[in-house]
């Protein structure tokens, strides 16, 4: 937002909520000034700063989320190194709040309900280390292809995406260690991006979204298993969609408590105990406020919710759905078959990877298609279809198998063989799809992973006869957009 005062319809539109918010005038000035752009480097890839510093951010860490990052200019996405190669993400920064209140542990199953466009996921599954199960749902399956680019970029292979109204009944019970419920919602936290949210809102659409926001929150406390946690969100300043849901939640749904907590260095407001006359649950006093003004990203409410039983912190296996074999080659739980074992013994020897190479994934066969990665311990929600479960790391429509871009920038140092260098000038070329000369030279005709500083980019195929290089760099990634 580049004007330096508020439509005044705007400002009409947030008065309701001058008594709430702590500083009125920072407030407004704070909305009409853009939002500056911040997000987090990938925790298992290292030199994102450096890389980032290089592509022309002028980037620095935030002081309350490990990893996160705020710049003040940079270049695009496309145009950035750093982003292609899935060294950071970009993600609002008050956006990355309920994650670090939930603080995934590695091995858990983790539901992000309402997950497009997928940040939110993003960031569960890289701080689980790529290892336990987080399962990425949205009712819109055309809203999640965003999610499908940063699976592939980021190499997720813990991420196993659905495509169900977050109401149904599909959700197994008692199954989840915890979930992020990010509601759909009036968006009136998001008017530095998009200015005119404010108008859009009226005390009927407000009533109706709660109404939703109560249904979704009340869906994934009954998935939760006895001591699971709960972080519910939203992006809006409206008490009627924020507190107001969970206190109605709090009154009706046994055994469901707020959890106290804090996070250092980023300033917020307690939740609301009372909104137009009405008295509200005394513990919506440790939900958090994020106001413009007292922080400069948008607007946010967060909550942590606690399910009462057994202390969370375990992984829940063994009780609901512990049958539930993570996928492996063919169906899964299936164990490899021939074709697979014989797929990653060429891959081996092919790319010269050690023998444990493999250890933290496991592969599924989609004949004729792909052949995807997996994470060793993804679960299988009982009654759950995923579209897509890890990212596909060998395309199988060729004569050979042909590692995918998000194999190459997964499978980082690891090659010793079939690996070519290339220059800066020469790697934009590339990621353009035009044919480049390598460095050193690969082995003999085939496919090769494409490195530019010893960080790799993807995947070209080597022609010996005339020292070629052809591009294999996904059309659709070009604009970063769906991938093919």
């Amino acid at each position: 937002m580049s004007g330096s005062a508020l439509n005044p319809k705007v400002l009409d539109c947030l008065e309701r909520y001058r008594e709430i918010v702590p500083d009125w005038k920072a407030f407004v000035a704070s909305c009409a000034a853009p939002l500056p752009p911040s997000g987090w480097l990938h925790p298992g890839r290292p030199h994102g700063l450096n890389w980032m510093r290089e592509d022309g951010f002028d980037v620095e860490p935030l002081s309350w989320r490990a990893g996160g990052i705020r710049w003040s200019s940079g270049p695009g996405m496309a145009e950035s190194l750093a982003y292609r190669a899935g060294l950071f993400h970009v993600q609002e920064e008050v956006s990355m709040v309920p994650v670090e209140m939930l603080a995934p542990v590695p091995g858990e199953r983790l539901l992000d309900l309402c997950a497009a466009p997928g940040n939110k996921t993003a960031e569960l599954a890289t701080q689980m280390a790529g290892l336990g199960t987080v399962v990425a749902n949205d009712r819109a399956g055309g809203r999640l292809n965003v999610l499908r680019t940063t699976i592939d970029r980021l190499g997720l292979p813990n991420v196993a995406v659905t495509v169900l109204d977050g109401r149904s009944g599909r959700f197994p019970s008692a199954w989840f260690d915890a979930a992020i419920v990010d509601v759909p919602c009036s968006c009136e936290g998001t008017l530095r991006k998009h200015p005119r949210a404010p108008l859009a809102t009226s005390a009927e659409s407000r009533q109706r979204l709660a109404q939703v926001q109560r249904a979704l929150l009340e869906n994934a406390l009954r998935a939760l298993r006895p001591g699971g946690r709960l972080v519910y969100s939203t992006c809006t300043f409206a008490p009627e969609e924020n507190e107001c849901v969970v206190d109605q939640v709090l009154r009706t749904v046994p055994g469901v408590t707020v959890e106290p907590v804090s996070l250092s260095g980023l300033a917020s407001s307690p939740g609301l105990t009372e909104w137009g006359g009405q008295v509200l649950h005394a513990s919506l006093e440790h939900a958090l406020r994020f106001w413009p003004g007292q922080v400069d990203s948008g607007g946010f409410f967060a909550v942590l919710l606690r399910k009462a039983g057994v202390d969370g912190g375990g992984t829940g296996r063994g009780e609901a759905g512990a049958d539930a074999g993570g996928p492996g080659g063919g169906e899964a739980g299936a164990p490899e078959t021939g074709d697979v074992r014989s797929m990653l013994e060429f891959v081996q020897t092919e790319f010269g990877l050690a023998p444990d190479w493999s250890r933290d994934l496991r592969f599924q066969l989609r004949p004729g298609k792909s052949l995807d990665a997996v994470s060793t311990d993804l679960d299988e929600a009982p009654g759950l279809k995923p579209v897509q479960r890890g990212f596909s790391f060998l395309r199988l429509s060729g004569r050979v198998p042909k590692l995918t871009t998000q194999a190459a920038l997964w499978l980082g140092s690891r090659p010793t063989r079939q690996v070519t260098t290339v220059s800066r000038e020469s790697l934009w070329a590339f990621l353009r799809g035009d044919a480049v000369s390598p460095g050193p030279t690969p082995a003999g005709f085939g496919f090769a992973q494409v490195r530019c500083e010893g960080l790799p980019f993807g995947v070209g195929l080597y022609r010996p006869d005339d020292g070629a290089l052809d591009s294999l760099y996904p059309r659709s990634w070009g604009g970063l957009g769906r991938p093919r």
